[in-house]
């Protein structure tokens, strides 16, 4: 190759790399718009896992035992604890969420670029990253321990597919500190080309771990590292006193609020709703499936003749595979590998890019101008800023609450906890740096027995209190769980029952207004002076100076 020729790589290299860069903050741009604009603006699983990390910044005047607020900490993985932790030495946990999103993008992107460069080029390549991209990044939005998922598995495919294996031994352990779904695809991958690989060497096997020990054992080593990581992390969580063990899979699909119908986590629907998982499925790829069967055969066929791209093309082939398997083992072992469904989520992206990217190379083959498959890529592509609907996709607008938050800012600095309807509990922590008694996505880790204790006998307890006929019943409930300011909705006795609840709440707030037709409840006896206005809707009860009257 001359110079000429090395410096035009070296350009258009430069240019494609700047080109992915640049895609990623526009989509990011787009996407987060709402949330980059608006203050209220949030992922919800904010309030469960980003909410917490106010407690390293010096203006939280979180309780000193929150317990909550410690679960959700304690449920993190040690890898996102860390990042968390440098990040509060100068960001605010608002920021951390709302911009920090824009740093997985790229790695996810930029890694997506390499992995299909080598094997397409810089023109395909660039295509792939911005499909992968469309593909993955809601998952990244809120920036909680999930934004990591797509990147570290798109880290470990460019070390794997490349046959680098001192980053990809390294690339499962780093994966196995952040998200344990990743590493399981990844662990996955690695069995299944280790089986090829010992297949294929059968019969000179002995000598072929002689000649690569030393290569063998770092991967042994940090396989195992790998493998330990999660596993001392899960003994951590289950010596918690707030969480404990998990349900056990028969508790899971027989208790209320895993049920499919107004369940908080829908774990009965993951197992027992299979088939119609698969139809949804099929139903929604019905204009892909012949593409992707034409390029299952198309690449099956090219792997026979050309044996420069394999491992690529193996690992492309091995991802359903592991995808699906994992699915039906987490169905099998649940809920001990979390909802079977998200490893299909994670394989999908990846593999449905590269049997397209696969097809556009067979159709720019044909057509070397740019014109034509830059019109098809952009027929393929542009709709997705319609189709996937971005700013509607996880992000919620909370400023229906506005009121609240400035008013509950403007609070005197208690030890004490705020209870409330339980949404506007949700980001009273990420806006107020105050703790909250619950909240409805401090719900969401409901399959830890101690936890679920934990937090269902603070909810019944606020419902009984909230309904209540017997002041005594309010101020013991005060007392029992050290609140110090209760939210109240205007009219809430009037329509008590359109108070939104999950199984099994919602029965028994039902049972507790049937107990009281006439809606005598207690709190609606209080002295207006113990009250502070917070907009038309709601007003805050100041319990300290109402118990001291």
């Amino acid at each position: 190759m001359n110079l000429d020729q090395k410096a035009r790589n070296r350009y258009a290299n430069f240019f494609a790399i700047a080109f992915v860069g640049l895609f990623c903050v526009t989509w990011f741009t787009f996407f987060e718009w709402d949330m980059l604009t608006g203050e209220y603006w949030h992922n919800d699983d904010n309030a469960q896992h980003v909410a917490w990390m106010w407690k390293w910044r010096p203006d939280n005047h979180f309780a000193l035992n929150d317990k909550m607020n410690a679960a959700a900490e304690q449920l993190q993985q040690w890898g996102y604890w860390a990042v968390s932790r440098v990040a509060m030495l100068v960001m605010t946990p608002i920021s951390f969420a709302k911009y920090m999103p824009l740093t997985s993008l790229l790695v996810t992107c930029f890694f997506t670029f390499f992995i299909f460069k080598k094997r397409f080029g810089n023109f395909l390549g660039i295509a792939a990253a911005i499909l992968v991209g469309f593909l993955t990044f809601e998952r990244m939005v809120g920036f909680n321990g999930r934004a990591f998922g797509f990147p570290l598995l798109l880290m470990f495919l460019y070390f794997f597919t490349q046959n680098k294996w001192r980053g990809t031994a390294i690339s499962l352990v780093i994966t196995s500190l952040f998200y344990p779904i990743s590493l399981l695809i990844e662990l996955g991958l690695v069995a299944l080309e280790g089986t090829r690989l010992a297949l294929l060497h059968r019969n000179n096997l002995r000598q072929a771990i002689i000649t690569n020990w030393k290569k063998m054992s770092m991967v042994a080593i940090c396989l195992l590292v790998s493998i330990a990581i999660p596993v001392l992390k899960s003994t951590q969580i289950k010596a918690d006193p707030n969480i404990g063990n998990m349900f056990s899979s028969h508790e899971l699909l027989t208790l209320p609020m895993f049920g499919s119908n107004l369940g908080r986590v829908d774990f009965n629907g993951e197992v027992r709703k299979l088939p119609e998982v698969l139809s949804n499925g099929l139903q929604e790829m019905q204009y892909m499936l012949p593409i992707i069967i034409v390029c299952l055969f198309i690449l099956w066929g090219q792997m026979q003749q050309d044996s420069s791209h394999r491992q690529l093309d193996l690992t492309i082939l091995y991802l359903p595979v592991v995808g699906i398997g994992l699915m039906m083992m987490a169905r099998w072992l649940l809920p001990l590998l979390f909802l079977p469904t998200r490893y299909l989520t994670y394989m999908y992206p990846v593999f449905f890019t590269f049997l397209l990217v696969r097809l556009l190379s067979i159709y720019t083959s044909f057509f070397q101008k740019w014109l034509p498959g830059s019109l098809l890529i952009a027929v393929l592509i542009i709709p997705r800023f319609w189709v996937h609907q971005a700013r509607n996709n996880a992000q919620q607008n909370y400023e229906g609450y506005a009121q609240i938050f400035s008013k509950v800012e403007e609070l005197p600095a208690d030890n004490g906890l705020i209870a409330g309807p339980i949404f506007i509990c949700d980001m009273i922590p990420m806006h107020c740096k105050r703790s909250v008694l619950f909240s409805y996505e401090g719900f969401h880790a409901i399959y830890f027995k101690k936890y679920w204790e934990l937090m269902s006998a603070r909810y019944f307890d606020y419902l009984t209190a909230l309904t209540a006929k017997d002041v005594g019943v309010v101020e013991d409930f005060v007392r029992k769980y050290d609140v110090a300011y209760l939210i109240i909705e205007t009219g809430f006795s009037e329509h008590g029952k359109s108070m939104w609840n999950f199984k099994p709440f919602d029965k028994y707030l039902e049972k507790q207004l049937e107990g009281n037709p006439g809606r005598n409840f207690a709190l609606n006896h209080l002295d207006e002076s113990f009250f502070i206005k917070a907009g038309d809707k709601y007003r805050i009860l100041d319990c300290k100076k109402w118990l001291n009257r």
